[in-house]
């Protein structure tokens, strides 16, 4: 008796998945992510090679998550793809190739995602960019849609880096003038700072 219940049960429950799993299907509405300021990590990156109109195309593909972003919360851990394109040129040989240049989508990206030393390097020959190199990064930009309205895409110009905030100490040592008595560790701990203590009651 129990074997045939728990045959019966499994029937139902076979029976269901396949309703649930059948039943309204249908297409579904994207809607591409925008925001006049996100916080975007680079979850991937990788070179891309392809053509258009006939022409040779170089560019990095990369994953973008939305840590945060200035209207909502709502779509925070969403994630879209966007291209950064190499631009064609010569090298000191005079031989046709793809790198990165100032004041374009990848350019901003690299300087803000990494710092100027490093482009420098590149610049100089030093170093070759490697797009892993931008793995784990976060960028502040703004994100609109494609020209057809399908695709996340951002506006190259906005990107920007993150600035990390200054720590009490950095502040007052900005602040310090000739003459001026140093501040001393207990004077700038978090104990003695009235908005962690406001906290803290």
């Amino acid at each position: 008796m129990g074997v045939q219940r728990k045959e019966m049960a499994n029937r139902v429950k076979v029976e269901t998945y396949r309703k649930e799993k059948y039943v309204g299907r249908g297409f579904v509405e994207h809607e591409p992510f925008t925001s006049i300021r996100a916080l975007l990590e680079i979850t991937a990156a990788e070179d891309d090679f392809g053509e258009y109109k006939g022409e040779r195309q170089e560019k990095v593909q990369a994953e973008l998550k939305v840590i945060e972003y200035e209207e909502s919360d709502e779509r925070e851990g969403d994630t879209f793809r966007d291209w950064f394109p190499y631009k064609a040129g010569k090298n000191a040989a005079g031989e046709a190739v793809f790198g990165i240049k100032e004041n374009s989508k990848l350019g901003n990206l690299v300087r803000s995602c990494k710092n100027e030393s490093y482009l420098q390097s590149i610049r100089t020959g030093k170093s070759d960019f490697d797009p892993a190199d931008l793995i784990g990064r976060r960028f502040y930009a703004q994100v609109e849609e494609s020209q057809n309205g399908k695709y996340s895409r951002i506006a190259w110009k906005t990107i920007a880096p993150v600035v990390k905030k200054k720590t009490t100490k950095q502040k007052q040592a900005e602040s310090f003038e000739p003459g001026d008595d140093l501040p001393s560790d207990d004077a700038t701990s978090d104990e003695n700072n009235p908005l962690f203590n406001e906290e803290a009651n």
